[in-house]
C-alpha cells in the first residue's frame, strides 16, 4: 500500500486444519509504524510491516496473541496459517501486478533470538 501499489493489505490467521480464521491486521489499522522497532534505521521502514505471532503478548504492541482452542488460535505445535490479500490498484480495477510488490513472507524465529535474526537478514531487505 505505501509503496502506492494496493488501496489496502490485509493479513489473515488461520487454522489450516480446521481452515478457521481467528485473527487478522491491516494496513488501515494495524501496520503503521509496525517495521519501525525491527527497522529504525532502514530507509523504506515505512514501507515495511513486521508482527509477532505469539501465545502470550504481554501486552507487546505490534503482536497477534494465538491461542490453543478452536475460533481464537491452534492446536498446541501447529503453526498458523496466514492469507495475505493485497487489493486494487489505485486507478484502476484489478490487483496490483505481483512484481510491483515487496514479497510478504512469514519467518519462524525460536524465542531469544530475535536480535541475532534480525541482524543476519538486513542485508536481504
Amino acid at each position: 500500500m505505501k509503496t502506492g501499489h494496493a488501496r489496502y493489505i490485509s493479513v489473515a490467521l488461520y487454522d489450516a486444519e480446521t481452515q478457521v480464521g481467528f485473527d487478522a491486521f491491516d494496513s488501515i489499522n494495524d501496520m503503521d509504524g509496525s517495521a519501525d522497532q525491527y527497522l529504525p534505521n532502514h530507509p523504506d521502514k515505512d514501507k515495511l510491516f513486521a508482527f509477532t505471532i505469539r501465545r502470550n503478548c504481554n501486552q507487546e504492541k505490534y503482536c497477534i496473541e494465538v491461542g490453543y482452542e478452536p475460533f481464537v488460535g491452534v492446536r498446541e505445535n501447529l503453526p498458523p496459517a496466514f492469507l495475505f490479500l493485497v487489493y486494487l490498484e489505485p486507478g484502476s480495477n484489478t490487483g496490483p501486478l505481483q512484481n510491483e510488490l515487496l514479497p510478504m513472507s512469514v519467518k519462524y524465529v525460536k524465542p531469544n533470538s530475535i536480535e541475532d535474526y534480525i541482524v543476519s537478514n538486513l542485508n536481504g531487505l
